[in-house]
């Protein structure tokens, strides 16, 4: 067996499938953040000390950009971890000369042996049912509001949490024992099921109250006054100092 480097933390929800055993459930994998994007690699290799990062982040971007050029071509394309085929949906009949609106452009996605392999050396730990109300899970070990460290991804889940981050009032908020708010800036998701939050890098240690502001209707118009929805407790998080 192999040996296990990395970790995914997997959250539990009820199955609704046809024909699903009782007291079954499937898997949602607790994304650790924001997606990586180029900027992110070219910083990574930078750091390791591959190139320049302007560099590198214009060769990644010149990539993309030829990749896609070959997609278009009706080629499919194949690096290290991926191959890409690419697929029109939808009904024909002999008489059309040419893609409907019920035909769909897409791509197929197969695994390649390195992506495989990499596979191989992910542990996958669950985290826990989801519960109908508020609840915090700290992302980066898994653990039921424990272990917070400042700096560090919140995920919170519930109802009606969506954010309208254009209106200053709405938004996630760490009330500390003094009662004084600080706003969190940076979201990675924002749903209405869930919501991922970085914490500030600077807060200082203590126990705090997460709190979610917002006007949200689940699709209609927006409330007039302020939903708030907090955590049942308070929850320690340690600074980084």
């Amino acid at each position: 067996m192999s040996k296990k480097e990395y970790l995914w933390c997997v959250q539990l929800r009820k199955s609704h499938l046809k024909g699903a055993l009782q007291d079954t459930y499937t898997a949602d994998v607790l994304t650790n953040g924001e997606s990586a994007h180029n900027e992110d690699i070219a910083r990574t290799l930078s750091n390791k000390g591959i190139g320049n990062y302007n560099t590198i982040l214009a060769i990644l971007n010149a990539r993309d950009k030829e990749v896609r050029e070959v997609l278009a071509r009706g080629r499919a394309f194949a690096d290290t971890n991926i191959q890409l085929f690419p697929r029109v949906t939808g009904v024909w009949t002999d008489g059309m000369k040419k893609a409907g609106d019920a035909n769909k452009l897409t791509f197929d996605l197969r695994l390649l042996k390195a992506l495989k392999d990499t596979l191989a050396l992910i542990e996958v730990k669950n985290c826990g049912k989801k519960r109908e109300l508020a609840y915090l899970v700290n992302i980066e070990n898994c653990e039921d509001t424990e272990n917070i460290i400042a700096g560090g991804y919140v995920r919170l889940t519930g109802k009606g949490l969506k954010i309208d981050e254009t209106d200053d009032e709405q938004g996630v908020f760490l009330v500390d024992a003094d009662g004084a708010e600080r706003k969190i800036t940076r979201l990675g998701i924002n749903q209405p099921s869930e919501i991922m939050c970085r914490l500030p890098t600077d807060i200082a240690s203590g126990e705090y109250l997460f709190v979610v502001r917002t006007r949200y209707n689940h699709g209609q118009r927006a409330l007039q006054t302020i939903r708030s929805v907090q955590y049942y407790k308070r929850v320690p998080i340690a600074s980084l100092g």
